[in-house]
């Protein structure tokens, strides 16, 4: 709210702040192995960090971390893209366990608790993958882009293209 702008380190389990006119600065060191990578701001100071295993929420008045509350059967780890708006949280997921899926989080009233869950429906580009998303007016904004590893193989990967991806209300 501030213009406080906030980025993850996933090498060395590290989120970092930059306040306005500052420089970047230590806000958090998480446990070992959460590789903390997509990041989106909430409400009320909440920061929200996609992880291996689950998201976590940070409170940025506090620096007190706890993992998103949710029921044993949804999965919100192996994120990498976050957006929020509206009391709802978008996890992109890109895994060859969960499969390559957008998932619409509906947040209870404190933020810190997923009331209820929903796949989007989405076309997956041939040869891409959800990474980052960014929340516009009833839409969502997936980048797809080529699996990191066809950019070691001969030739050019698919260029990245951006899918709109409409949202429930």
């Amino acid at each position: 709210d501030d213009g406080t702008a906030y980025f993850t380190d996933m090498t060395v389990d590290e989120i970092w702040r930059i306040p306005p006119g500052g420089e970047p600065e230590l806000f958090l060191t998480l446990d070992d192995h959460n590789n903390p990578n997509g990041i989106a701001w909430g409400e009320n100071g909440l920061l929200y960090i996609a992880c291996l295993e689950e998201v976590l929420v940070a409170d940025t008045a506090t620096g007190e971390v706890a993992p998103l509350g949710r029921r044993p059967d949804t999965c919100t780890g192996l994120g990498d893209g976050l957006a929020f708006g509206d009391g709802q949280l978008f996890i992109t997921q890109n895994s060859g366990l969960l499969g390559l899926r957008v998932l619409q989080c509906k947040l209870d009233d404190s933020g810190r608790e997923v009331a209820a869950t929903h796949r989007l429906r989405w076309t997956q580009p041939e040869g891409r993958m959800p990474y980052t998303c960014a929340l516009g007016k009833d839409v969502l904004y997936v980048n797809a882009t080529a699996d990191f590893g066809r950019y070691d193989d001969e030739g050019d990967p698919p260029p990245s293209v951006i899918v709109e991806v409409g949202v429930r209300r």
